[in-house]
């Protein structure tokens, strides 16, 4: 729902119709309302061309999506079909 700014990025955040709050006394300031994608752009992004920012981006949500997934999956397998943990990994992690 929120995130921390540089100022710029919170002159641009106005300038796309989204609210800054500002807390006294606090250095950081959140953005509201804020979308999934928005956590995924870089300042970077818009000083490269748009076909590399838009891979690196790409990159970027995948990456989150196969971190976010994988582990799910794994103890799905491992809890439907315990033999499949091999006996190391099992004497380690008991």
């Amino acid at each position: 729902m929120a995130q921390t700014e540089r100022p710029d990025r919170v002159t641009a955040n106005l300038m796309e119709g989204r609210i800054a709050i500002l807390a006294d006394g606090s250095p950081t300031t959140l953005i509201a309302p804020i979308s999934f994608s928005a956590f995924y752009q870089s300042p970077d992004d818009y000083h490269a061309r748009w076909i590399i920012s838009s891979f690196l981006r790409t990159i970027r949500m995948t990456s989150f999506l196969i971190a976010f997934t994988l582990l799910a999956i794994y103890i799905a397998t491992i809890t439907f079909h315990p033999a499949i943990l091999p006996l190391e990994l099992a004497h380690i992690i008991k």
